[in-house]
C-alpha cells in the first residue's frame, strides 16, 4: 500500500563529488518519494516522475530504500532432548527498471540474530510446554539504511516529461539449525527516494533569454531562441543529443547584432532517420575570445502521441486539462506538496477535462497525476496556486 505518492523538496548545496562542466551556481535536487507497507516478502510496483530537462542538466540520480521490519515467531523443539536455538532473521530487498543499467540489492544480506533459546525434550504436544516458546513482535530493522545508489554515467533514461517504472521485491527470510518446528509473521515499512541532483546551466553576460524547441511535423522541429546584451563576434552552435548527455554539432550560426535591445534567431532541424524516440537539443554560445557556455536543454519525444497539459497556471480556484491523444478514461489525482490526496476526478471519453477546485487552495505548488486506463499510461505535472 502506498501511503504517500510524491513528496517534492528543492535545495541548493554544493556536492563536490559531481563536477559539470556546464554547470554555473550551486548544485540542486528535486526529491520524490512513496512509503510503501507491506509483509516483508511482497512484490511493489513503484512510479516516479522523470527529470524534466527543461530544469537544467541533469549530473546524477540517487536512489535510497530505508527500511524497518517487524518480526514475530514461534518455535519448538521436536528433539528428544534439551536444545538451544539461535534464530537468524534476514532482508532481502531488490530493485529493478528499465531505467537501470542493472538492479539495485542490498547484496550484504543484512541477518540479525536473536537467542540463545534454551528449549525442553519434546513433550508431544504442539504449541505448549517448556519445549515451546512464542516471542512477539519485536523491531528487527528501525529506519535501516538498506539501499543507497548514485547513479552518475547512464541518466539518460530519467530523462523525460512521462515516468519511471521500478519493479520492488522483498524477502524476509529465517535461518536455523536442528530439529525444530517454526512459524512467523513479518511486517514492514519502506521509504523509497528517487533524488535527481541537477544544476542550471551557465550563460555569458550575453544572455539567451528564451529557447523553444518545438516539432512541426513529423519531418521539422522548430529552433527558437532569443538573446540580450548581444555583442559582436558571438557565435551560436545548435547542438543534438539521444541521451542528453552526449552531445554533437548541428549547425553553427553567427550572431547578427542590432541596435536592439533584443534579438530573435530561428532555425528549423530537418529530422533524421537515425534519430529515435527522443532528441535533446542545446545552443552553444562562444564569444569572441573562445569563452564557451550553454543554454539550457530542450527535449523533443518523436513518437510521442500522448502527453498532457495545463492551463491556466499559475491559477485560482480552476485547471484545464488538454490530454494530447485520442479521447480516453482518465483518473486525475491533486496532490499537495507534502504528498496529501487534495482531490480525485474521473473522466470518460474525453481529451479536455475541467477540474473545479472543491476547496480553496492555499497558495504554492501541487501536483496532476493522470493515468489513462487503456493504455496504462501516467503522467505528472505541477501547477501553481496565487
Amino acid at each position: 500500500m502506498i501511503l504517500s505518492y510524491i513528496a517534492l523538496c528543492i535545495t541548493g548545496f554544493v556536492l563536490p563529488q559531481f563536477t559539470n562542466a556546464q554547470c554555473s551556481g550551486p548544485f540542486k535536487s528535486i526529491s520524490y518519494n512513496s512509503v510503501i507497507s507491506g509483509s516483508g516478502n511482497d512484490y511493489h510496483s513503484i512510479t516516479m516522475p522523470q527529470f524534466d530537462p527543461s530544469k537544467g542538466t541533469l549530473v546524477a540520480v540517487k536512489i535510497t530504500s530505508v527500511i524497518s521490519l517487524q518480526y514475530a515467531f514461534q518455535l519448538e523443539n521436536n528433539n528428544n532432548s534439551s536444545t538451544t536455538y539461535t534464530v537468524g532473521v534476514g532482508r532481502n530487498d531488490y530493485i529493478g527498471s528499465t531505467a537501470l543499467s542493472s538492479p539495485l540489492t542490498n547484496m550484504n544480506h543484512i541477518l540479525q540474530n536473536y537467542g540463545p533459546y534454551s528449549l525442553a525434550a519434546s513433550n508431544g504436544v504442539a504449541g505448549s510446554g517448556p519445549d515451546f516458546i512464542s516471542v512477539p513482535q519485536f523491531t528487527v530493522l528501525n529506519n535501516y539504511a538498506d539501499i543507497s545508489d548514485s547513479i552518475t554515467t547512464s541518466v539518460a533514461n530519467f530523462l523525460g516529461m512521462g515516468t519511471v517504472e521500478f519493479d520492488y521485491y522483498t524477502t524476509t527470510y529465517y535461518n536455523i539449525t536442528g530439529n525444530y518446528a517454526f512459524s512467523n509473521t513479518s511486517s514492514d515499512n519502506i521509504n523509497f527516494t528517487v533524488a535527481y541532483y541537477y544544476c542550471n546551466t551557465a550563460v555569458l553576460a550575453s544572455a539567451i533569454i528564451d529557447f523553444l524547441a518545438t516539432k512541426q511535423d513529423n519531418e521539422t522541429i522548430k529552433l527558437a531562441w532569443t538573446t540580450e546584451n548581444e555583442v559582436p563576434g558571438l557565435t551560436y552552435q545548435i547542438q543534438k543529443s539521444a541521451d542528453g548527455n552526449s552531445f554533437s554539432d548541428v549547425v553553427s550560426m553567427p550572431a547578427n547584432p542590432s541596435n536592439n535591445d533584443v534579438e530573435n534567431y530561428s532555425y528549423y532541424y530537418s529530422i533524421d532517420k537515425a534519430d529515435k524516440d527522443k532528441i535533446y537539443f542545446r545552443i552553444k554560445m562562444t564569444d569572441a575570445n573562445g569563452n564557451t557556455k550553454y543554454s539550457e536543454i530542450r527535449m523533443i519525444e518523436l513518437n510521442n502521441t500522448g502527453g498532457i497539459s495545463l492551463f491556466p497556471n499559475p491559477s485560482n480556484s480552476f485547471v484545464n486539462i488538454f490530454f494530447n491523444q485520442q479521447q480516453g478514461n482518465w483518473q486525475v489525482d491533486i496532490f499537495a506538496p507534502n504528498g496529501d490526496l487534495v482531490q480525485r476526478n474521473n473522466f470518460s471519453n474525453t481529451n479536455l477535462a475541467h477540474i473545479g477546485f472543491i476547496k480553496r487552495l492555499a497558495p504554492g505548488l501541487y501536483f496532476i497525476h493522470a493515468y489513462e486506463q487503456a493504455l496504462q499510461k501516467s503522467y505528472v505535472l505541477s501547477f501553481s496556486i496565487q
